[in-house]
């Protein structure tokens, strides 16, 4: 029957998926074992799936001559600022965009679409002619100024498109009901408050209402 499956159907989505598995960790695996092997070891024939001795030769060589750790900590550092200020100028630009109605709206939209079509090498001579007058080239704040500003286009648009998929009733209940104002008793034309021999209280107007009229400042019509 249709949406009933079956067990030899399950063995072969099983099967696919574990291969596909073994054919996606399989890279990272020989990365990490070639990376443990001797320098010798590496181009050794037959190929060793498994080293006979683990050796840390490589990564002492990576750290200590090639100066990687430098290399990671800009990274590390870059990544980090630009990701942030990136995400928090985006949020801002995507929440207006998607919230608000205003001129050039269509324009702006088109305009950060336009950016994400140009190829990233067309600006590189004007980047770093730009980088050079402001003295910025071989420096961390330069390349943080050029992260940001080449993923702020990008993260508008994908963050407009989730705040316009998040209900507005979201942002109404966060903000709370509006606050009620309840009319003086000396002011003219106020409505007189119901008394007990005029007969029963009316629906609704239990302790709430009077808890929320206690709470409402009292305006008188102007």
């Amino acid at each position: 029957m249709i949406g009933k499956e079956t067990t030899a159907g399950r063995a072969a989505k099983s099967t696919f998926l574990g291969l596909w598995l073994v054919f996606s960790l399989f890279p990272l695996y020989w990365i990490t074992v070639t990376s443990l092997k001797d320098p010798g070891d590496i181009f050794s024939f037959p190929i060793a799936y498994w080293p006979e001795r683990f050796s840390l030769q490589n990564y002492q060589g990576l750290f200590g001559k090639a100066d990687f750790g430098t290399y990671l900590v800009n990274s590390l550092v870059v990544s980090t600022v630009a990701g942030a200020v990136a995400t928090a100028i985006s949020t801002l630009s995507a929440y207006v965009l998607a919230r608000f109605e205003f001129r050039s709206k269509s324009a702006l939209l088109m305009a950060f679409l336009v950016t994400q079509m140009i190829p990233s090498f067309i600006a590189l001579g004007p980047l770093y002619l730009l980088m050079t007058d402001l003295r910025l080239v071989d420096s961390r704040l330069g390349l943080m100024l050029v992260y940001i500003a080449v993923c702020i286009p990008f993260c508008t648009v994908m963050l407009r498109g989730f705040f316009e998929n998040v209900p507005d009733a979201l942002g109404s209940a966060r903000r709370g009901p509006p606050a009620t104002t309840a009319p003086c008793r000396s002011c003219p034309g106020a409505a007189p408050r119901p008394s007990r021999r005029h007969g029963p209280r009316p629906a609704g107007t239990g302790s709430r209402c009077r808890h929320a009229s206690r709470r409402a400042r009292p305006t008188c019509p102007r």
